[in-house]
């Protein structure tokens, strides 16, 4: 939620320059927020977030805001701007987030809320945002990777939806708002809404100013609580810090592919990725698979796209490998062999022509068609390096000769070795 800003810009030559937004901000929040000792900070890798002043135990509170300064649905539904519209209740929590960003923006400087809007980014790294910015047609977003463009497919019509949405409100009982509703303001305030919020639980977002600023680490652990009645925001670590260090935040148990969509960057310590293989391609490369083996493995949810990380690959995977490449009948056997994958010639040809085909496919593939240009590697160029390191990990695991031919090149992966980069995020 603190990307892409930065609290400290950076001249030209290496000096740092205030952000008085910032101080706004906090000057602002000061009567509602107890910062526990968290300062922002522009990081080299992650741009701005928190950092610790103090050591911080795990247990402790990391912050705390009074619910004057925590917008949800049902606060901005009461805005004096929205007094009399029936439909506002109904519309989505998102959408009553959206509609208020977009008021409070079309106000300027005269808004109560005009530090924080002020604070808040107005481009975004998701790679839907250039789409959108650039009125694309096409049915596909240029990521290469179908897992990648079925999420960019859901986002684009979570996206139209909330147009649809608030189209409607502001053309029906909030019509004296039409004038503030166009597509630039409208898009920037979704994605503030979309990349910023917490979740108080999983239908019910808020936007909290400063607390936003926290980064995410899929190893951070944290709890959100509202005290006193709802009456007091808080959150408090289960990790601990020493003083200097950058306090993160969970945004959940996400991959880098939801990473990247939703929230515009990657992790690449997250060690929830994953690559899926493609499914019929599977199906074509294994044996074929009685009604029997069919129903045994969908009982036990591993009639499905086999799946690897790092470490290999999954039980369930295994289980289907195990019971595609068995001749006998006693199914059950099988299950307590499914911790590795089975040592057979046949299976370990298959898993290698699947994996070295699905990297040349990863390789080949034509990325990021719609990214911003820059001197780093993009977010799809990203995930697609992370997928093709997992394959080769996974090849390197299994005998470096395939066996299914005597022409040691013919399942060649391409060599190399995964690039090693020095950042967690990109931008």
């Amino acid at each position: 939620m603190g990307k892409p800003r930065k609290v400290l810009a950076k001249t030209d030559s290496g000096s740092r320059k205030r952000d008085f937004t910032m101080d706004s901000l906090l000057r602002w929040m000061s009567p509602h927020l107890d910062t526990c000792g968290l300062v922002a900070y522009d990081f080299p890798d992650t741009g701005r977030g928190l950092r610790a002043t103090v050591p911080i135990s795990a247990g402790s509170r990391l912050l705390r805001c009074a619910a004057p300064r925590c917008f949800t649905a049902a606060r901005v539904s009461s805005h004096p701007a929205f007094r009399g519209a029936g439909e506002l209740p109904k519309t989505a929590p998102l959408d009553c987030l959206v509609l208020f960003l977009m008021y409070e923006d079309s106000v300027g400087a005269s808004s109560p809320y005009a530090p924080y809007i002020a604070s808040l980014p107005r481009t975004f790294t998701n790679p839907l945002y250039p789409f959108l910015l650039r009125d694309h047609d096409e049915t596909s977003f240029g990521s290469g990777d179908s897992d990648v463009e079925d999420l960019l497919r859901v986002q684009h019509g979570e996206y139209c939806k909330s147009w649809k949405n608030i189209s409607a409100v502001t053309a029906s009982e909030l019509g004296s708002l039409r004038g503030i509703f166009n597509k630039e303001r409208f898009m920037w305030a979704w994605f503030v809404v979309a990349t910023r919020s917490l979740y108080i639980d999983q239908q019910q977002p808020a936007l909290v100013p400063f607390v936003d600023l926290l980064n995410h680490s899929p190893h951070a652990q944290v709890r959100i609580e509202w005290n006193a009645g709802g009456q007091t925001f808080e959150i408090f670590t289960e990790t601990a810090y020493k003083a200097g260090d950058q306090v993160f935040i969970n945004y959940g148990a996400h991959d880098n592919n939801k990473l990247a969509v939703y929230y515009g960057f990657v992790c690449l310590d997250n060690p929830l990725v994953e690559v899926k293989l493609d499914w019929d391609y599977t199906l074509a490369v294994c044996p074929c698979l009685s009604e029997d083996k069919i129903k045994f493995l969908k009982s036990y949810g591993a009639y499905e796209p086999l799946v690897c990380s790092y470490t290999g690959f999954t039980f369930t995977s295994n289980l289907f490998l195990w019971i595609a490449f068995y001749d006998g009948q006693n199914y059950w056997s099988q299950l307590e062999k499914a911790e590795k994958m089975p040592t057979g010639e046949r299976c370990k040809n298959a898993v290698l022509k699947l994996l070295r085909d699905e990297l040349s496919l990863t390789k080949y593939r034509h990325y990021d068609n719609y990214s911003y240009r820059t001197n780093t590697p993009s977010l799809f160029q990203l995930l697609a390096d992370e997928k093709a390191s997992i394959l080769r990990a996974n090849i390197d695991r299994l005998p470096s000769q395939c066996n299914c031919c005597d022409d040691d090149s013919c399942c060649d992966d391409g060599g190399g070795s995964p690039p090693d980069y020095d950042y967690m995020d990109t931008y």
